[in-house]
């Protein structure tokens, strides 16, 4: 071990994990972020209009509570967390259909077993009840051990009918995964069900940014360094020492990680001479957010689209976060959220995808909606990492590499999500420290 510092290169969520574990071992870090802030590709922006300020995150994203890195790492009381009601509505030929979770909402939960309705058949309700029960009270961690399959087959095979899966899982996963085929790996479905199950989804106070915001105000101290807008350029060796090159700048590293997302990594770690590694395939997701004057409903919770994207209707879900959050919008005002993932038109001119978003809210919420303020497009297209079973058959990726001293960090070596970003950092750290000691 040299006194050299060790160098991580990206400052999301996974590269602030492993700062975090290795600084509070003793071991000097230094952080080196291409952007002008934390958090990857976790960030919120003040975005302001002729009402005010609205807190708009870069992409719709939320929290799920239930998490267990995030509840090692995160000061979730000062993030201020408010909750989304559990369960959804569901747009369904014309009409709006609730889906409860039972054990929250026993009233609501009662009268779908007595009266299924449009979105599930009688069948549905014990299948469900049995998958839940499985997911909700067993160890969530079961999960990454059970068979690797598509969502869409495990589905199945738990007995739930097509007007069950087309109806709810197909647009609610298909948010989550931002993908409707449902190919994800039904590892990630049990394991992200659970996590529902045992908690909430949530929004921070100031937006989902200050979750990354928190982890780089924790790691103030004389042995960490954050440095911002620090595009590295190479990593070598000298001698017997790595060097990062940034710009004309160059730092030595006892070690160095890259912690940036799959598709940059790939490169950085070809000129640092690590072999093997395979870029991701990239989930892409659009969302587009609204102004409104009034939201259309009171309610903190997800609108599904249970009929099928298309052209004309391009929207998977839409949620009302000013109602869960309502510093996301300024006073007197709501923010609304319509988000766009495959397979749809996401090719098309933005002004046209807008037009089309707009007059489905129109269809969906009323005339009302037509006075909606487009506010502002997001394009994600590295959103999150592709999962198509059977991706996950080791769900857990090696983090170290051929390169001495070189080591990789990222959801994708985990799964796509914010537990899976800050597990990776916390397991590379563990991994450094166990192999430099």
């Amino acid at each position: 071990m040299t006194s050299d510092p060790v160098v991580i290169i990206g400052a999301g969520l996974a590269g602030l994990a492993c700062a975090r574990r290795l600084s509070a071992a003793g071991r000097p870090v230094t952080i080196l972020e291409a952007a002008d802030r934390p958090g990857g590709r976790v960030r919120t922006d003040t975005v302001e209009t002729n009402a005010g300020t609205h807190r708009i995150d870069r992409g719709f994203q939320v929290y799920l509570t239930a998490y267990p890195e995030g509840r090692r790492v995160l000061d979730t009381d000062a993030l201020g967390f408010r909750n989304f009601t559990s369960g959804a509505v569901v747009r369904f030929d014309g009409a709006f259909h609730r889906l409860a979770d039972p054990l929250r909402d026993p009233g609501a939960g009662l009268r779908q077993v007595l009266k299924p309705g449009p979105l599930m058949r009688l069948t549905d309700v014990a299948a469900v009840g049995v998958m839940d029960a499985s997911l909700r009270f067993g160890d969530p961690d079961s999960a990454w051990d059970q068979p690797e399959e598509t969502s869409l087959a495990y589905l199945r095979r738990t007995g739930m009918s097509d007007q069950i899966i087309e109806r709810f899982f197909r647009p609610f996963f298909g948010g989550v995964f931002l993908d409707r085929s449902l190919e994800t790996s039904a590892r990630k479905l049990r394991y992200t069900y659970a996590m529902f199950a045992k908690g909430s989804a949530a929004l921070p106070e100031e937006g989902m940014g200050a979750i990354p915001n928190q982890l780089a105000a924790s790691l103030a101290g004389d042995n960490v360094a954050v440095r911002t807008n620090q595009p590295v350029r190479s990593i070598a060796r000298d001698a017997e020492r790595l060097a990062v090159t940034t710009g004309n700048e160059e730092h030595r590293a006892a070690a160095v990680v890259i912690a940036t997302d799959g598709s940059a990594a790939t490169t950085l770690a070809t000129s640092a001479g690590v072999t093997g590694i395979r870029e991701p395939i990239w989930k892409r997701t659009i969302t587009i957010t609204f102004e409104a004057d009034r939201a259309p409903s009171d309610e903190p919770i997800l609108f599904l689209n249970g009929d099928g994207v298309d052209d004309a209707n391009p929207v998977n879900h839409a949620a009302i976060v000013s109602n869960v959050q309502p510093t996301y919008a300024p006073t007197g005002k709501s923010q609304i959220c319509a988000n766009i993932v495959a397979p749809a038109n996401m090719d098309r001119p933005e002004a046209d995808l807008v037009r089309a978003s707009h007059a489905q809210m129109i269809n969906w919420f009323g005339l009302e909606a037509e006075s909606w303020t487009h506010i502002r497009t997001d394009d994600i297209t590295h959103a999150l990492p592709g999962e198509d079973a059977p991706a996950l058959s080791n769900p857990h990726r090696p983090v170290t590499t051929n390169a001495d001293g070189v080591f990789l960090t990222g959801d994708y070596l985990e799964n796509g999500s914010i537990n899976g970003a800050l597990l990776a950092g916390r397991r590379t750290a563990e991994t450094i420290l166990a192999e430099t000691v």
